[in-house]
């Protein structure tokens, strides 16, 4: 018969039980580190860190001070400015500039006005098969989203926006389909 060796089982044990202490050790120290002050020098960083943000978002420099309320009617200006250019003449320039003031109002609203929340849905979703159960794939169901409006008077303002510029949207609606139309003119 083969020799058992009693310290191989131990040394298994004694590897697994330094794993798991460490493990604890760095999450304690995790702990502490998250505790630590935070230094003023920091905290400026993180402002300017935003204010950089802002702009790497492609919005103007102008709304990196500005409150929500502000900055949203801000946005809002530059779209009903450029929509007024693009009312007076329709050329190009005009066009590309209401895009852009649109595209950027749009999007600072999605990011600052609506939350989507995801929660886990228990249970499993029912197969499609109604004869066999043989080749029944279960799967778990797909997660509820849940978006909720955070300020309702920027949500008005913004279909407030949306109905003003309707006929403008229409038409930069146009001059995109023909665009698309003309690189699918120039592939072919």
């Amino acid at each position: 018969m083969s020799d058992i060796n009693p310290l191989g089982a131990s040394t298994y044990y004694g590897g697994l039980q330094n794993a798991t202490s460490q493990a604890a050790k760095e999450s304690k120290k995790e702990k502490i580190d998250s505790s630590k002050k935070i230094k003023f020098s920091e905290l400026l960083k993180t402002k300017n860190q935003g204010s950089s943000n802002i702009e790497a978002a492609g919005f103007p420099p102008e709304i990196a001070e500005m409150s929500l309320e502000d900055a949203a009617v801000f946005l809002k200006d530059a779209v009903d400015l450029a929509g007024n250019d693009v009312a007076a003449s329709a050329s190009t320039e005009n066009l590309l500039k209401f895009k852009k003031s649109v595209k950027q109002f749009i999007e600072f609203v999605v990011l600052n006005n609506y939350e989507v929340k995801t929660k886990k849905r228990h249970g499993v979703s029912q197969p499609m098969q109604f004869f066999s159960k043989y080749n029944e794939k279960v799967r778990p169901k797909d997660p509820r989203m849940i978006v909720t409006t955070i300020n309702e008077k920027l949500d008005a303002m913004t279909r407030a926006m949306l109905i003003d510029q309707k006929n403008n949207l229409q038409l930069l609606a146009q001059v995109n389909e023909i665009k698309g139309l003309i690189i699918d003119l120039m592939q072919s």
